[in-house]
Formats: structure tokens, C-alpha cells, sequence
């Protein structure tokens, strides 16, 4: 089966460092091995239909599109009613732009990018970025009206999702870093690293959240700036029971001191708070200033003692809570060697002051 890709601009640009050995490919669906026509920008135009601009004309059908070793800037202008099976970039060496595709991407090796924003709008959408690469949309999604799934070992950055109709999940084992501040699509992290941004941020998202059994989410915890100092996550999704699942491996870096008395609201849960958390962590766990693994005490209650305080955090409420430790109360069998040590002590300062 094929599918079409409709006005859809591509464009790429040579930087001063060169990867060898990278491919990225851009799958639209057509099954069956065909031919591959590179592109050599021969005609000058620049136009994707152009068939002087191509080795072996315009891709079409089951042909592949390759680019990679053009060692000036370039352009595609629009793709209109095109039916190929991918496009494969040779070269670490380029970046480029996609306005708007639907389809399935891989990328193997080198750190490509998306520098304006994308539109997924029909057809399903999978991205899988190889262990070692990496795929930053350092515009976002501009709008997701499909399902979108972004897998593999790799590494993603979203800078974040606007307009949504459709639903995004993260399923790959890899590190998926969010950069910007808002996410409009029901979200399911499966799989990997959840981080809240390079430095601490707020992050919102309009819809319900998933944390899979698989997933780590990380927190930053620098001071008590939420937001600034600290990362925070805002679920404001205003139907529904339930606009959170808990899962995975809750993961607290300490970068700073903490007082007594000091709350970190980590999690928000929309209009009732109470009601919109459900489920639990596997586990949560410290590190940095403060490490450890917390201690489950109920079904949504950890706690840990380290460095003089207490730490609690409470799946209900999303806040995390220092106190003083709790002073250790020793055990019974402790209690009666001390009560003997102390009579025996007694008893032996008497007899010392008869003899005196």
C-alpha cells in the first residue's frame, strides 16, 4: 500500500563538522524494493519535480530519494502529490526542516533536527531514533491530529505539542527531554527517560498523562522556586477521573540543601486534586545531595530520612515535604542492656562508697 505526502517542504543546511556513515530515512508507506534516484540539483531550481534535479528523474512509486554530499546549501520546495517510498539523508553533515508528514522516520546515527515546527495530520505517525543518535524538534508540534509514537534507544527533544486531536506515547528505551512548556495531547510514556527540560522548568499538559512501568521520570530539585529552581508538572486536563497514572521509577536529583518545614509541589493535578491520581510508583528514588531509596509506608506515601531530615512525598497530593528527622527510639532488647548496665554501675559506685 502507498501513501501520499502533500505539500510538504523539506530543506537542509551544511554545517562546518561532517559524520560519516549517517543515514536517516523517511518512510511514506510503500511497500516492495525499488529504485534509488539521488538528488544533484542539477536543473537549479530547486523544484522537487524537476527532473534535472535528480540522477535518476523524480522519485515515484517504490523509488527511494538520497541526499547527502552536496557541499552547498539547498532547498526542496514543496512536495505536492508525491508517492515514493523514503528519502535517506547520507550525511550527519545536514540539518533539515519538514513542515508536515505522515509516515514512519528512522533515524540511525548524527543529531538531526527539525527547526520549525511540524504538523503531523494524517496517517499514523512513528519516529524511531537509533541508540547513539538523536532527534530534536526544537519547535515542537505545531499540531498533532493523529497518533504519534516516538520509539527506539535513542535520544528526542520536544520542544512541545499545540493544536492536538490526536494522542502522543513514548515507548523507546531512550532519553526524551522536554524543552519548552506546553503539551496539548493525551501523552503515554511507556518506556525510557522522562526529563523536564535541561534546567528546571513548569511543565503543563492539557490532557491526561500515562507513566508507564517502564518509565523514569526525573526531577530536578535546586531550591524552592517551582518551576525555576525546581522542576514541576502541571496535568490540567478538566475531564475525566483521572488526569495522572503513576508508574515507573520516580527519580529525585538534589542539587541543594533543603529546610525543615519546606514544601516542593512536584505534581498538579487540575481542579480536584484529590480525585486525579490514580495508580502508584514502583519506586522512588534520591540522588545528588540527598540519596537513597525511599520507603513505601502506604499506598501513595514514601518517605526517607537522610542528612537530618525527613522527606515525604505523597502520590495524592503530588508535594514533596521536609521535616525534622524523627528521633531514633531505641529497641526494647537496647533499653534492657542499658537498664543492666546502668544498675550494675549503680551497684558496683555503692559498694566503692562502703569500703570508703
Amino acid at each position: 500500500m502507498s501513501s501520499i505526502l502533500a505539500a510538504v517542504s523539506l530543506r537542509w543546511r551544511r554545517f562546518g563538522w561532517r559524520a560519516a556513515g549517517v543515514a536517516l530515512v523517511l518512510s511514506l508507506g510503500v511497500g516492495g524494493a525499488g529504485a534509488t534516484t539521488t538528488w544533484t540539483g542539477g536543473a537549479d531550481d530547486g523544484k522537487w519535480t524537476t527532473a534535472g534535479n535528480w540522477s535518476a528523474g523524480v522519485p515515484t512509486g517504490p523509488n527511494q530519494a538520497v541526499f547527502g554530499g552536496l557541499g552547498t546549501s539547498n532547498t526542496i520546495g514543496s512536495i505536492t502529490a508525491a508517492n515514493f517510498s523514503g528519502a535517506v539523508f547520507n550525511s550527519g553533515s545536514y540539518s533539515f526542516t519538514l513542515l508536515s508528514f505522515s509516515g514512519s522516520l528512522t533515524i540511525n546515527g548524527g543529531a538531526q533536527q527539525f527547526t520549525t515546527a511540524v504538523g503531523f495530520n494524517s496517517g499514523a505517525v512513528t519516529i524511531t531514533v537509533a541508540s547513539g543518535a538523536s532527534l530534536t524538534l526544537a519547535s515542537g508540534i505545531a499540531r498533532l491530529a493523529v497518533t504519534a509514537e516516538f520509539k527506539g534507544a535513542g535520544d528526542y527533544y520536544l520542544k512541545s505539542i499545540g493544536t492536538a486531536s490526536g494522542t502522543f506515547s513514548k515507548t523507546g528505551t531512550g532519553k526524551l527531554t522536554l524543552t519548552g512548556t506546553s503539551f496539548a495531547a493525551p501523552t503515554v510514556f511507556s518506556a525510557g527517560t522522562l526529563i523536564l527540560g535541561a534546567n528546571p522548568a513548569r511543565i503543563t499538559f492539557s490532557s491526561n498523562v500515562t507513566l508507564g512501568a517502564d518509565v523514569t521520570t526525573q526531577f530536578q530539585l535546586n531550591g524552592t522556586g517551582r518551576g525555576t529552581t525546581y522542576d514541576a508538572l502541571d496535568i490540567a486536563a478538566s475531564s475525566g477521573p483521572t488526569v495522572v497514572t503513576y508508574g515507573g521509577t520516580l527519580a529525585l536529583d538534589f542539587g541543594s540543601t533543603f529546610a525543615d518545614g519546606d514544601v516542593l509541589d512536584l505534581f498538579k493535578y487540575g481542579t480536584s486534586t484529590s480525585a486525579n491520581a490514580s495508580s502508584s510508583f514502583a519506586s522512588v528514588e534520591a540522588s545528588g545531595l540527598y540519596s537513597g531509596t525511599f520507603t513505601a509506608v502506604d499506598s501513595n506515601t514514601w518517605t526517607l530520612v537522610k542528612g537530618g531530615h525527613l522527606f515525604t512525598f505523597n502520590e495524592t497530593t503530588g508535594d514533596l515535604t521536609v521535616a525534622a528527622a524523627p528521633v531514633p527510639v531505641p529497641e526494647p532488647a537496647t533499653c534492657a542492656v542499658i537498664v543492666a548496665g546502668g544498675a550494675l554501675g549503680l551497684a558496683l559506685w555503692r559498694r566503692r562508697a562502703k569500703r570508703a
